[in-house]
């Protein structure tokens, strides 16, 4: 079971939704509850963007290396964590060392 568990640490390389609750679940990812940034990161543009649920910045969908699905962006309870968001989750939810079943490994 432990097996099973790093492997799919290791199938943490993108923010899809499954991975994204985990990270929420696991307390790695805090959501943000401030403003965000009125204008892109990428083309310093405003209008319809998409704001990271867990920071202050935003981009326009089409700036993305890799665009939102509409039916993701339709929907009111997605939670999109940006690259850095992501990077620095992952990182902290691999330090945490949890088990299957919600146990903590001993440092012994």
């Amino acid at each position: 079971m432990v097996e099973a568990y790093t492997a799919q640490l290791e199938q943490f390389d993108k923010p899809s939704p499954l991975v994204v609750t985990t990270l929420i679940l696991s307390k790695s990812l805090q959501p943000w509850v401030h403003d965000t940034n009125t204008k892109c990161e990428v083309c310093n543009m405003g209008g319809e963007l998409v704001s990271c649920s867990f920071c202050n910045v935003a981009y326009h969908n089409t700036c993305l290396s890799e665009p939102i699905s509409k039916s993701l962006l339709a929907s009111e309870s997605y939670q999109w964590s940006c690259a850095e968001c992501f990077k620095e989750a992952v990182r902290s939810h691999k330090r945490k060392k949890v088990l299957p079943g919600g146990g903590k490994r001993s440092r012994s």
